[in-house]
């Protein structure tokens, strides 16, 4: 009797048109192909804020042709924001840096880069992404996560321990189509993200705990088993997967928070006290030397303190002692008590799960030494990163010309090329993606809200606010014609790249240029059908021109591609 009162609610919740389909793919037909389109509900019932608000839908998904080409190369990029490139800009993340550098090395290869990394999501999540990408022939994963499974689903950072089981945790996962668990989801369940009005406490909000406690030991237990399956499932489908240590800002980003051990007596606090308020006080003082000793002196007592062994490494940064400051930058990471970072055990987790039955089908990329390699004495810092874990344009770079090696190196025997090709240069990139001085501005722009927004530190909304103000003097008014020239050379070098014409189009209706824009517009919907950006975009210019005819129709174009088009249904039924 229980099963089928529950099999007949479920059955109501469908007939109303309650809850969405869950699984990371759907399908989708137009113009007489089938395609596998990327759910955006997949990675919704994770967070309690709408998708939309940390990234842009555009982004967010792709789609696949259901018959793959004879030349097609298809990769797949598995992690979070720092792997999807948002924060702050996916168009000039390491993804398509370097799909720009395998297309111009290898032109004979129809190269299909797809990026199923997602913000604020981990491991348990892209183990899911990764079997659905499993099933779409490809020839390549990318793995680069890990930042997010203490404070990601099923992380302790929001409660409870975080101990569950893997077994629990995939079953509550698998059983997410049914209408009947979402209803329950939502009347009882609050997924990770907070609500919007909530997000500025957000770092606040997060629960703590040491390096040493059982909880991080959980969560690196089950980081250890997703990677594998992810693994797995890549080699089973036929692929070659990369498994990533992943980098993050060491040198110019203080740990989130420091934890004594517990029960520690407070005799012994009072004296690592006072070594370290002796210490602050020298550091403050430029007494770098004095400082480093008086912060010995309280790491005999308890070294496990992060702020310490931060406070330690930029003393000896101070002192030009790059070893030693390395080191103990390294430590204090480790140690944080909120571990936004990946830590060295986890990096450990992914070397060693590569080397586990090596093949010519699994290896390691080991990203975190080719951007220490590439930073001011080999420390990690601002160089490298706009915060803890996302790249700015040069570490995205390092990045994807670390991929390109190995994938190279790969290509070779499949290519039948003689000689393994160098990849672009940094300022190729740069101008094949249109990233010019007004770009980066933006960037900056957009950076200073979303850091406030999460309650970043004010030290480093600051230093935002000073880099914005140097930008605005060197760029002056000249601004709009500088990134219209950008776009202009991008798409002259790259073809047409769909994040080049569509940011043109933009501009150029800006800047009142609607005819242009409008040409422009129709090119990329006929290119990019799937996107419903692309259609957004021609409804616009269509708009801008005056053909408010045409611009319906497009708009009803696009509700029958994509039928649950909330903002476009709302639009139709205002112009009805």
């Amino acid at each position: 009797m229980p099963v089928a009162l529950l099999g007949a609610f479920e059955v109501v919740l469908r007939v109303a048109g309650y809850g969405h389909s869950t699984r990371f793919l759907v399908e989708k037909e137009y113009g007489g192909q089938t395609f596998h389109v990327v759910n955006k509900e997949f990675y919704q019932q994770f967070m309690s804020m709408p998708v939309g608000n940390i990234m842009n839908l555009d982004d967010l998904g792709f789609s696949v042709p259901a018959k793959k080409a004879d030349d097609a190369y298809r990769i797949f990029i598995l992690g979070s924001s720092a792997a999807h490139g948002c924060t702050p800009d996916f168009a000039y993340g390491f993804g398509r840096m370097l799909e720009l550098m395998l297309r111009a090395r290898f032109p004979q290869v129809r190269f299909e880069v797809y990026n199923a990394a997602c913000p604020a999501l981990n491991s348990h999540v892209m183990r899911f992404a990764a079997e659905g990408c499993a099933t779409l022939e490809p020839d390549l994963f990318i793995v680069y996560m890990g930042n997010n499974e203490f404070s990601g689903p099923f992380g302790p950072a929001w409660g409870g321990e975080g101990m569950s089981s893997l077994t629990a945790i995939r079953t509550w996962m698998a059983f997410g189509e049914l209408r009947t668990v979402q209803w329950l989801r939502n009347m009882a369940w609050r997924p990770w993200l907070p609500r919007t009005l909530e997000a500025s406490e957000y770092l606040k909000g997060l629960r703590r705990f040491r390096h040493d406690s059982p909880q991080r030991a959980n969560v690196s237990e089950r980081f250890r088993q997703n990677i594998e399956d992810i693994r797995a499932f890549g080699v089973k489908a036929g692929a070659s997967v990369l498994l990533c240590t992943v980098g993050s800002n060491i040198r110019d980003w203080q740990p989130f928070d420091s934890m004594h051990p517990a029960g520690w007596p407070d005799s012994s606090k009072s004296q690592w006290e006072a070594h370290f308020r002796t210490g602050r006080a020298r550091q403050e003082m430029g007494a770098y030397r004095e400082a480093v000793e008086s912060y010995i002196e309280a790491a005999a007592l308890d070294g496990s303190y992060a702020e310490l062994q931060y406070r330690i490494g930029t003393c000896y940064w101070r002192l030009e002692a790059y070893d030693k400051a390395a080191e103990h930058l390294r430590l204090a990471r480790d140690y944080d008590a909120l571990p936004m970072r990946v830590d060295g055990p986890q990096n450990q987790i992914i070397a060693d799960t590569a080397a586990h039955e090596p093949s010519d089908w699994v290896g390691l990329v080991d990203i975190e030494g080719a951007l220490a390699e590439h930073s001011a004495h080999g420390i990690e810092g601002g160089d490298m990163f706009w915060d803890f874990v996302h790249f700015n344009f040069t570490g995205g770079y390092t990045v994807a010309r670390s991929l390109f090696d190995r994938i190279a190196t790969l290509l070779v025997e499949r290519t039948h090329t003689t000689d393994k090709p160098a990849p672009l240069s940094q300022s190729d990139c740069e101008r094949r993606l249109g990233f010019t001085p007004p770009v980066l501005l933006r960037h900056v722009k957009d950076l200073v809200p979303a850091f406030r927004f999460w309650g970043v530190a004010d030290e480093y909304v600051s230093g935002l606010i000073a880099r914005q103000a140097a930008l605005e003097k060197q760029i002056g008014a000249n601004g709009p014609d500088l990134e219209e020239e950008g776009y202009r050379q991008a798409l002259a070098l790259s073809g047409r790249d769909y994040y080049a014409m569509s940011r043109y189009a933009r501009l150029l209706l800006q800047k009142g240029d609607s005819a242009a824009a409008l040409g422009l517009a129709r090119t990329i919907v006929a290119q990019h059908p799937l996107r419903p950006a692309s259609h957004w975009l021609l409804i616009d210019a269509l708009e801008k021109v005056g053909k408010k005819d045409e611009a319906i129709k497009e708009l009803h174009a696009l509700l029958d591609i994509f039928p649950d088009a909330q903002d476009a249904r709302a639009k139709s039924n205002a112009v009805k």
